[in-house]
Parts: structure tokens; sequence; C-alpha cells
């Protein structure tokens, strides 16, 4: 009762002071607040569920935008290349014309791939030939040399698939963190009916990945067509299914794995095109002046946020390896691979007062970028797992939780997998480091977090 009179109070005061502009104007403040106040329970939860599905609208429809340019993007590529082969993470690529550049930072290697006719001899590049990509100078001096047809096979087909499928385990990763962000937030809302919302955006994640993997076996087959490519098959087998959208969905969803057949021969008949490709090894310390150029500002940013310099550097390079332009596929930004709507919002309301989204130009600047991911790292220290007594288990915890959002991080240690993140902390002070880092391996719902942990963790030893 007090509450609503307080409500009735507000639209008194307002109706006061508010400028009259016709008779029945200033009733409409007082109105509203009596209608709020006898608003049927069933009204009350049905707003709340439309809030909700605003909340997630707000990152799915960005993050819908960013998927469908790109999937266009990809389209044009797969469609001259046989491959939509595009930046990430870990690897830079450009296009110029039918010359395709790339440097892979995991295999530290750079390739340099052209375009050309199938019956002609000379690629046009001279092995004496320079190229500039991602900032640094690429010779052919020394380089491999390879040729192939354009690629439409059915292999090939599946691995295009395969990107949609890593592409859905992270962004399922980040719904899982805007729930967590839902909970902090004490919306009154029971952390079951949120979790349940998150599954059924889930599901509509997944149906949506089921029609862009149609799009692109649509796609393969007409290129064969098109080109006189005889695909003679003689069994059917399983392709690689998505790991990932079958163990964060669990039980509530059948995710059937796409079988395709097992190819025996790939015949074409008018094939047009060639890939002449030439790779390069880089140096084994390609990164290293990169990563130079950012500990000033990792070591300034750990002093600030109380978060261990070598962290910050770990995470930098493997999430981007120390590029601050790159996009990847959430889609995150820059540095620290910074999601807007998620860590991006946490840091400006938090520590900013900015109740909003961080931009993609804010999140391009390495200053800001790196504040921010180090103070995302001190609300994952501070807050969602201060509970955990030891030091270097609870670290193991923040680049799980980094990568998948804390509440995964539950669901590794309750027996029942339950996101309880008390109950769980309460689990790991029973436990060694290094117990704490192998049950993170065995049972993070993602394999993707599992590969992001183990790597991180063995980036930390050369920082």
């Amino acid at each position: 009762m007090v509450r609503k009179n307080i409500s009735l109070m507000a639209a008194a005061v307002a109706l006061v002071f508010s400028p009259l502009s016709n008779a029945e104007e200033p009733f409409d403040d007082l109105r509203n607040a009596i209608n709020k106040m006898n608003t049927p329970q069933k009204q009350k939860i049905a707003e709340f569920h439309q809030w909700l599905d605003q909340y997630f609208s707000q990152y799915e429809a960005w993050r819908d935008d960013y998927t469908a340019n790109q999937d266009k993007q990809r389209a044009v590529l797969i469609d001259k290349w046989g491959s939509g082969e595009v930046s990430s993470a870990t690897k830079t690529v450009e296009y110029n014309g039918d010359v395709k550049k790339i440097i892979d930072y995991q295999s530290n290697t750079a390739i340099v791939s052209v375009l050309v006719d199938v019956d002609q001899k000379d690629s046009g590049l001279k092995s004496a030939q320079q190229f500039e990509i991602d900032g640094q100078t690429i010779s052919l001096k020394h380089a491999i040399k390879q040729e192939a047809l354009v690629d439409y096979s059915l292999k090939q087909e599946q691995k295009e698939k395969q990107f949609v499928f890593d592409q859905v385990q992270t962004q399922m990763r980040q719904l899982d963190v805007q729930a967590d962000r839902l909970i902090a937030a004490n919306t009154g809302a029971p952390a079951d009916y949120i979790y349940q919302r998150t599954q059924d955006k889930k599901l509509a994640l997944i149906q949506s990945a089921t029609q862009r993997v149609v799009a692109i076996s649509a796609q393969f087959t007409a290129k064969r067509e098109q080109l006189g490519i005889n695909v003679e098959t003689v069994a059917q087998a399983q392709s690689v299914k998505p790991e990932s959208a079958v163990e964060s969905v669990k039980s509530d969803v059948n995710v059937k794995p796409i079988s395709e057949p097992v190819v025996e021969k790939v015949l074409p008949t008018k094939a047009e095109k060639k890939v002449v490709t030439y790779t390069v090894k880089l140096p084994n310390d390609s990164l290293s002046e990169a990563a130079a150029k950012y500990r000033p500002l990792a070591v300034k940013e750990g002093k600030k946020w109380g978060v261990e310099t070598a962290l910050i550097m770990a995470i930098m390079h493997n999430e981007s390896s120390f590029r601050p332009r790159v996009v990847s596929g959430a889609p995150a930004y820059g540095l620290m691979q910074i999601v807007p709507t998620s860590a991006g919002h946490d840091v400006n309301r938090k520590f900013r007062k900015i109740d909003a989204p961080m931009t993609e130009d804010e999140l391009f600047i390495p200053e800001i970028n790196v504040e921010t991911g180090a103070a995302y790292l001190r609300i994952l220290q501070e807050n969602y797992l201060s509970k955990i007594k030891d030091k270097q288990s609870r670290t193991y915890c923040m680049i799980a939780a980094y990568n998948t959002g804390a509440g995964n991080v539950g669901r590794a240690f309750n027996p029942d997998g339950a996101i309880n993140l008390n109950n769980a902390m309460d689990i790991i002070n029973t436990m060694t480091p290094e117990e704490v880092y192998h049950q993170l391996l065995e049972r993070l719902p993602y394999v993707e977090t599992r590969t992001y942990l183990s790597r991180v963790t063995a980036s930390l030893a050369s920082y």
C-alpha cells in the first residue's frame, strides 16, 4: 500500500506542476498510475515477458544484422573462390581482385593465393615479389607453391557449414552471458525463468543456422551443376555435428547432424579456374613486436583495476593476436574482443555511469578497449567469482567466464549442472587449482571454451 500511495503521490505532483494543454491531459498521469495499481497479475507477467524479449532483442538484432551481412559476403566469396574464408580472432584475410592474402597467427604462416584460368601456366607473381598484409611485409622468395582447382567438393561444402556451426556456438555463449547479466541485475524474475527464455532463444538461433546451412548446400549444388562436376557416391556418413549446440541446449533440443555422402570421385568437366597458392613460414617471434606495443597499456590498466598484467596480455594474444580492429563472430570487437551489449554495457553502467552499450568505433580504440576488458575482468574477479579463495583457481574461472559467462562456470562444478554460483564456489574451495582446471576442461558446456581456457593458460607463461 505504501508503494501504491507513493505512485499516486508522484502522479499528483506531476499533475500540479505539468503544463496544461487541454482539460484531459492533466489527469493522464494520475489515470495511468491508478490503472497500473490495478493491473492484473497475468498482465504484469505478460508485460515482463515483453520486456525480457526486448532485452534479448537488443543483442539479437545487432547480431543478426552482422551475421546476415557476413553471410552475403561469404556467398560471394564461395561463388568465386569455392571458400568463404574471412578474418577471425586468429587470422587476417584480405581480398584484392583475384588475389587473396592471409596471415594465420595460430599456424604462424602467411599465404598468398591467386585465382587464374585453369590453363594458365604462370600466376603472374614473381618469386621475389613482396606483399603488405596486416602491417607486415611478406616475401615470396622462399614460399612453397601449390596449385588446385577451385574446390566445390562435398568436403569443402562441409567445411563451410562448419563455419556456421562454430559461429552458432559463439553466439549461444553470448546468450548465456546475457542471462547471467539479467540474474546479476536482480530484476525480480526467477533465474529458472530467465534461463528458460535463454533456451528458447537458442532454439531460434539453431533454427536460423539450419536455414543458413541449407543455403550453403544449395549454393554448392548449383556450382557443381554449373561446372559439370559429377560427384559419385557410395555410402552415407555422418558429418561433423554441431557438438556445441547439442551440449549447450542439452536434451531439450533435438539437433540432428547432417548426413553427407562419402565422396568416391569428383570429376570436373568444365573447370574454369584454379588457385595458385604460395605459403611462407613466419618468424617464431612474429607477434612479439605487436605484444610489446600494447604491454604498457596492459600494465597501466592492470594496476588501475587490480588485474594481473599477464592475464590481460594472454587474453589479448588469444582474442585478437594484438590486432586492434579485429571483429569476430559474436560479434565482438578489438584487442580484447568486447561484446558491446554485454561486457561493454556492464563496464559502461558500473564504472562510467552510462546505461548504454558501447559502440564499435569506441572499441576499435586500443586505450578504451583494454580499459574495458580489464574493467570487465575486475567485475568477474570482485563480483561474480570473489568467493573463490585460491588465486590460481579464481584465475582459471575468470578465463572461462570471460569466454562463456560465470553461469557456465557454475554448471561445470555443480553435480546437477545447475547455475548456482555460490554452491559452485563452495565446491571449488575444496579443490586444488589443478583439480579446478581439469574439471573446467572436462565439464564446461562448450568445446570452444575448453580450448580457450587451455590456450590462454598456456599463454600466461609468456607474459
